[in-house]
Order: C-alpha cells, then structure tokens, then sequence
C-alpha cells in the first residue's frame, strides 16, 4: 500500500511517500516507497499523494453496544461483554477506521457493571474469541447527573399478602454529587465486610466487589 503519509503509530515521525507491505492479513513492514521490500508477486496499490495510512483507531468509550442497567445503584455483576454479538460485524465502527472498542455495562448507574474491550469484526468464521480482547475490562461507573437519576428500588415480597402488602418503591444514592462519593465509601466499606450496607446496596454487592478489589480491577468514573 503506497501513500503520501504514512503514520507509523509507534511515536514515531510520519513517513512521506510511505509503503506499507501487508502479508496474511498482517502488516510485515513500514517505511518509504522503494526502500521496503515487498514479497514477489504482491499487488501494489497507491493512494494517492494527499492519502494518509494510519493505524486503526481504539475507541476508549463507545455505544456500540448497549444493554439495560440492573436496578440497583451498583451492580458490579452486569458484563458487558454479555452483551456483545461476536458473530455480527460493527459496520459503523469499521467505516470510522476504529478496529478496537471499549464497550459500557450499561449506562446511569454508580457502578454499572464491567466494561470489555473488542473488536468490530475479524477472525475466522464461526471463530467468536477472536473479537473478544478483553472479557473484562474493569469496573464502569459515573458519579455525573444520569448516575444521579438512578430510580428507587422495588423487590415485591413473595408471596404477597394482606398484612405485608406488595411494598415500596427505596429511594436509592446518589443524588447529588456528594451523594455519589458517600456511596462510593460505603461500597468499599461494603467490599470490605461490613454488612451492614446490604439492604441499601443489595446482598450480592459486597461479595462481588471485594472479589473485583482481589482481582485489582481498575474502576473507572465518568465525571461529566
């Protein structure tokens, strides 16, 4: 492949009058026309002197797949990945050079779940672990104003009965940004063993937020 620019992506200077040579899918070497070898009986083709090759591009955050939160303010247990088709392409990705996404749990929750990282198509066919880079990619949450709008709980008791009736809708943390950091603490305080923070979180909370923390899972916040 010739091109006027060539970015090599390692931080290295762009080439002008750039080559890259591609063999099985693969790129085997970079650098100026006519100082990079190609194989014997490659199909040359240019692109111009005003085209520009680089690298496929890593989406760090992405929509391309979306899922439903769970009901509670965190739930460290929704995958993302879980949500992902590996059998069918992400055109639109592909068409905006991105070869590489980081896929959200689910949106406008404290902790939403665990983000994964993977590829918009590629691999054999029928050949699913080959998009998937990373099943887990770290925890994914938001201290921002959706993560506030999170809705009050409601788990209708079973069976219900006339003296308990069907219950009450819990309001839940947080709502204000101050709100979001208290929670976070007593998450962790959670994780941690205290248990006194299972009505308000859920009773599976804690248990699986300590097995993240023992995994050394990254969390990642969104601010805004």
């Amino acid at each position: 492949l010739h091109a006027g620019t060539v970015l090599p992506g390692d931080g290295a200077a762009p080439i002008e009058n750039g080559a890259v040579v591609v063999a099985d899918g693969k790129i085997v070497a970079v650098g100026r026309s006519g100082e990079v070898e190609a194989p014997a009986g490659a199909r040359s083709i240019d692109y111009g002197d005003s085209a520009v090759l680089l690298p496929g591009l890593v989406a760090v955050d992405s929509s391309y797949v979306s899922s439903r939160p769970g009901p509670r303010t965190a739930a460290p247990t929704v995958l993302a990945i879980d949500a992902f088709d590996p059998y069918r392409p992400i055109v639109s990705a592909l068409q905006s050079g991105i070869t590489t996404a980081y896929i959200a749990p689910a949106r406008g929750r404290l902790i939403a779940g665990q983000g994964a990282v993977v590829k918009p198509a590629g691999g054999a066919p029928g050949d699913a672990s080959a998009r998937i880079v990373l099943e887990s990619a770290g925890l994914h949450g938001s201290i921002s104003e959706d993560a506030r709008r999170t809705p009050g709980y409601w788990e209708p008791p079973i069976p219900a009965t006339v003296d308990k009736g069907l219950g009450v809708v819990t309001e839940q943390l947080p709502r204000t940004t101050m709100g979001a950091v208290l929670a976070l603490d007593e998450l962790m305080a959670f994780a941690g063993g205290d248990d006194s923070f299972a009505d308000e979180y859920g009773p599976l909370t804690g248990p699986a937020l300590a097995k993240a923390i023992a995994r050394a899972m990254d969390l990642g916040i969104h601010e805004m």
